[in-house]
């Protein structure tokens, strides 16, 4: 009888740990984590509708200073909240976003400018010598400086996510 009831309570236990079905099936809602492939990009859609504006704010309202990391692992498109215009830096912009510790985590972007928009995608994930570290979830408001091609000037900025 004990037997019994270990054996039911392991089987329960592997279900409830389990990242979805073990039939090959696809989770009716599935996350980047069930949908990414083997270059840590994630598979899912782009989200279809408007995306947010991010909002332009005082320079002084910086988060903790990250540097440009493109050789993370597990990376993933993300939104930023705001950007500014760095002090004394007209070719760039400071973007504002949430990410993890820096000790764990890593971000960098991609752009693309034209006559009238700076469109930039930001790119978060894990450092690569933080891939088997204990990481804590907290979240981080972080501040990236965006190098740019030509002057901001009166082009806007937006989300390339």
């Amino acid at each position: 009888m004990r037997r019994s009831a270990l054996l039911l309570l392991a089987a329960g236990l592997a279900a409830a740990c389990s990242n979805g079905p073990s039939d090959g099936a696809v989770a009716a809602n599935p996350t980047a984590s069930d949908t990414a492939g083997t270059t840590g990009e994630s598979s899912l859609p782009p989200q279809s509708g408007p995306q947010p504006t991010p909002t332009e704010v005082p320079a002084s309202d910086l988060g903790t200073v990250f540097t440009p990391r493109p050789d993370i692992v597990d990376a993933h498109v993300g939104e930023f909240e705001s950007w500014s215009r760095p002090d004394g830096g007209a070719d760039a912009v400071d973007i504002h976003f949430y990410t993890g510790t820096p000790e764990c985590s890593g971000a960098y972007t991609t752009t693309e400018e034209t006559d009238s928009e700076v469109r930039v995608t930001l790119h978060t994930g894990t450092l690569p010598e933080a891939q088997d570290k204990a990481c804590i979830l907290v979240a981080v408001f972080a501040t990236l400086t965006v190098p740019l091609e030509q002057p901001l000037g009166d082009r806007s900025v937006v989300s390339g996510a």
